[in-house]
């Protein structure tokens, strides 16, 4: 039996009905059964309020992934309050940008960021910070020692439940407002694309800043699953449960591989995993094909952005055909390929990718412009560049804001970084465009060499030179030791772009 519920607070309730002693989360090796998360989200929920919080105020949380971040994550489903999840991995001058465009009314978070927090908030009369360990006792004494009787709010399936921030790498941050009905249908869709059951075992290895965390981790609690709950990427730990207790998870290429190569072995030889995904940025077909060969199970991909997550699923026969495909359209979704006059392209053009899904979210926070640019009457432009292939397949080339103009030529990144990924010797390769005052932006390549490996940026020219035309070719190559990576390992090409320098000395490349 199932879960039925329209919103996540009612989910959790029902998920303590049926399923009590079941294990709901293990985190930091300590298993949570359902009737626990329900009575301690509760106390979570009662705290909050006691706190001086009403429903509709917007509490941010900047913590690690733990119980208590997770609690605080569900105990704000069931006060009614938004929850603003922030990414820990930003720097002081984005972190001010992102609080600055939340405003919340309180700030959880970790003693390593109360220094950044706190000198936003000297300025900011009326908004509260409560950091972890409070005046000798910790977050969880707080939340522990309230009561575990329901708070009682009842929310609408339209209210905003979470706001995402967006990483910023083209601009200033965004914040994405999700609502209960959204995040919950992101969960139905997984469930409708991936069959799961209550000996499901997921393991969810980003932070909770990521919106797919309700299709690709809380989705299993609606069919009495576990979650594993890592309160940040291990390898060594990751390797270990892959082999004995989970059983689905969702990496990001750089994770699959950052695992097939930390286990030295050419078999994963797990005795529980039925499929592997990846997702978040694209994988080169070589990397698919040695991991499908590792894994031993089918190894497909997820794909969505914050606005609206788990939007495809490539599983079963169509991964083992197209490994780097994205798959076909969830449960709820309607997907169309586009091109510049919006005229729809069916037969294998390559367009921007349009959607219509009940998991989309509703607006960008106190931004009603940006709001209308993006959320249109029916569709949502996702400023991704796909094309469908004859199966009906979907596969995303590039983001339309990486796209590269150069004398009026357009070039997508994605193209040169495939052919530079040939390199046995290439680990991982980022291009981007850079200012050039005769071509308007030329592409230039970072690459990072496999472990132990070196490669000379001539040699990456040498081979572009023989395999892309001239204006594809990068201007300018670095070879660096770590490639800059926001929270879902997606390159961080705006801290490049403010820091050219560091990562292209100026005597390398080819003449423009």
């Amino acid at each position: 039996m199932s879960v039925s519920a329209s919103t996540w607070s009612e989910a959790i309730r029902s998920a303590a009905k049926l399923y009590p002693d079941r294990i709901a989360v293990v985190t930091d090796g300590t298993p949570w059964t359902y009737a626990e998360i329900d009575d301690y989200s509760s106390r979570a929920a009662n705290f909050l309020l006691e706190e001086g919080l009403h429903p509709g105020d917007r509490v941010a949380t900047l913590m690690y992934n733990d119980v208590n971040h997770l609690m605080l994550l569900l105990g704000c489903a069931k006060a009614g309050l938004v929850l603003m999840p922030i990414n820990r991995r930003l720097n002081a001058v984005e972190l001010e940008q992102v609080l600055r465009l939340a405003d919340p009314h309180l700030v959880v978070h970790d003693p390593e960021f109360a220094d950044s927090v706190s000198a936003f908030f000297a300025g900011h009369a009326g908004r509260r910070l409560l950091p972890r360990a409070m005046g000798g006792r910790t977050l969880a004494d707080a939340i522990t020692s309230r009561s575990s009787a329901d708070p009682g709010v009842r929310v609408s399936p339209t209210d905003i439940q979470v706001i995402h921030f967006t990483s910023g790498t083209t601009g200033t941050p965004k914040g994405v407002c999700r609502t209960y009905a959204s995040n919950i249908s992101v969960s139905r869709d997984t469930l409708a694309a991936i069959p799961q059951d209550e000996n499901s075992v997921w393991a969810f290895e980003f932070s909770f800043t990521s919106a797919s965390f309700w299709g690709i981790g809380a989705q299993v609690w609606l069919v009495g699953g576990t979650l594993r709950l890592s309160r940040k990427f291990d390898a060594p730990e990751m390797l270990e449960a892959l082999r004995t207790t989970v059983t689905h998870a969702v990496l990001g290429p750089t994770m699959w591989e950052m695992l097939r190569q930390a286990a030295q072995s050419r078999s994963l030889h797990s005795k529980t995993l039925k499929a592997g995904f990846w997702g978040g940025m694209p994988i080169r077909r070589s990397s698919a094909e040695r991991l499908v060969e590792w894994l031993g199970v089918p190894f497909g991909s997820a794909y969505g952005l914050t606005e609206a997550p788990c939007l495809t699923w490539n599983a079963g026969d169509d991964a083992r055909k197209a490994p780097t495909a994205v798959g076909r359209p969830g449960r709820s979704t309607r997907i169309r390929v586009v091109g510049a006059q919006g005229e729809d392209l069916t037969d294998g053009g390559l367009g921007e990718i349009l959607v219509k899904s009940d998991v989309t979210a509703s607006a960008y926070f106190n931004a009603p412009e940006l709001t209308s640019e993006t959320f249109g009457p029916e569709w949502l432009a996702t400023g991704d560049m796909g094309e469908f292939d004859a199966a009906g397949r979907l596969h995303v080339l590039d983001r339309s804001k990486d796209l590269i103009i150069s004398g009026g030529e357009n070039i997508y990144p994605a193209e040169i970084e495939a052919v530079i990924s040939q390199l046995a010797v290439v680990q991982e390769v980022c291009v981007l465009g850079v200012p050039d005052d005769r071509w308007g932006e030329v592409p230039a390549a970072i690459v990072r060499p496999v472990a132990g490996a070196a490669i000379a940026p001539d040699a990456v020219l040498e081979h572009c030179t023989a395999r892309l035309a001239r204006y594809k070719i990068p201007k300018l190559v670095g070879v660096v030791a770590e490639i800059p990576k926001g929270d879902l390992g997606k390159f961080e090409k705006k801290k490049i772009l403010a820091d050219l320098g560091s990562y292209f000395p100026t005597d390398v490349g080819i003449a423009t």
